[in-house]
């Protein structure tokens, strides 16, 4: 990770004399070509909290057909990514979702789950409900508490596999941020030049909190990346949180039934933080999670490549060795887009250049509209069938 810091490009900042200010930017993107190229034709689609997102991503996860990897900063089993009705459980949960694909009796998922956790961490943030809040659940429904609570019983991880022997498919690995990584992290080059201070039972501690509360951040899916092929591969680059206090739809209505209900206690709290950091106690009446507005990225196409070698090096770290995987280098490209054409993709093989062509031809005239350049590249064309206008 340290080699990738070292990868920002020279940039020119403007400075406004007279007012004496600049303004620049911290490295944001990897720059280095080399080791993370520009990819091209991928199909984006920007989805917009959690209404969207989760419900996009629920769809694609039923119609998985071999595995769906899975990076978390958090897993809440009993959040529904689809909602209706006022009170829990407003549709499947997200735990019963990938229970049914990964015991389903024809075509069963593979199903990993890459979860950041660190007890003392974890239970402060309560990343993982029914499992970092095993004595107080700060959400109204006991039902909910105790479906929880069970989900992780049969899934937590000995060793990386469900203890339940009906969830064989269903893998969970956890993953941390040890001490003497922060530190090797905040000693590589370029250093820090502001260095975070060690100030211990102030509340700005900044070297205990990245040392005893450093997180895996990351939230990207991965389906059937390997799935003949890649033909059917699908992935997302989440904002969202897989944890419902991250749910909401793009009203924002400030006491949705649609978002959790808190528990009493958590509701007192709630109130009281509003009287002391506001001086009085909000006029709005609301006993749910806070309106919340995040987003994700749903991918397909060569972009998926750097999900799979995401996902994959950060499990093979820290799963046990029975149940690592071996990270694909090079998957055969089963779509690429043609050059010429509005986002066409095509499968390729190996026909002849004269069958190329006449098959394209035929391709232009059922699709109206469509203008080609006839040269072809060698990539071929074959099962034309296969078709399809993003």
């Amino acid at each position: 990770m340290a080699e990738h810091l070292q990868t920002h490009n020279p940039v020119d900042v403007a400075i406004d004399e007279a007012g004496r200010r600049a303004q620049g930017s911290v490295q944001w993107l990897l720059e280095n070509r080399r080791e993370v190229p520009i990819t091209h034709g991928n199909a984006l689609k920007f989805l917009i909290c959690g209404q969207e997102g989760f419900e996009s991503l629920a769809k694609d996860l039923r119609e998985a057909q071999s595995t769906v990897d899975i990076v978390c900063w958090g897993f809440d089993p009993g959040m529904e990514l689809v909602r209706t009705g006022g009170k829990w459980k407003r549709g499947q949960t997200y735990g019963e979702l990938l229970d049914e694909i990964a015991t389903r009796p024809n075509n069963p998922v593979r199903v990993r789950l890459l979860i950041w956790r660190r007890m003392l961490a974890s239970t402060m943030v309560n990343n993982m409900p029914g499992d970092t809040d095993p004595r107080t659940s700060p959400y109204e429904s006991e039902a909910r508490a105790e479906y929880c609570q069970r989900w992780w019983q049969d899934h937590s991880p000995p060793y990386g596999r469900a203890k339940h022997p009906k969830y064989r498919n269903l893998q969970i690995v956890y993953r941390g941020i040890t001490e003497a990584e922060v530190k090797a992290l905040l000693a590589a080059e370029p250093k820090e030049e502001d260095e975070p201070v060690d100030a211990p039972y102030n509340p700005i501690d900044e070297g205990s909190l990245l040392k005893n509360y450093a997180t895996h951040h990351q939230k990207p899916v991965l389906i059937d990346y390997a799935y003949e092929g890649g033909r059917k591969a699908v992935g997302y680059v989440m904002g969202l949180n897989s944890v419902t206090d991250y749910w909401d739809r793009m009203e924002h209505e400030i006491d949705d039934p649609l978002r959790e209900a808190w528990a009493g206690k958590k509701r007192d709290a709630e109130r009281a933080h509003d009287v002391a950091t506001q001086g009085a106690m909000s006029e709005a009446v609301y006993g749910r999670t806070k309106p919340y507005q995040d987003y994700a990225c749903r991918v397909v196409g060569p972009a998926l490549k750097r999900l799979h070698e995401n996902f994959e090096r950060g499990w093979n770290r820290f799963a046990s060795p029975e149940h690592r995987t071996k990270e694909l280098m090079q998957l055969r490209p089963i779509f690429r887009p043609c050059r010429g054409i509005r986002r066409i993709w095509f499968r390729s093989c190996a026909p002849s250049r004269r069958r190329e062509k006449r098959a394209l031809r035929s391709c232009i005239s059922k699709r109206r509209a469509l203008r080609v350049n006839t040269s072809i590249s060698r990539t071929s064309i074959s099962f034309i069938r296969n078709l399809r206008v993003i």
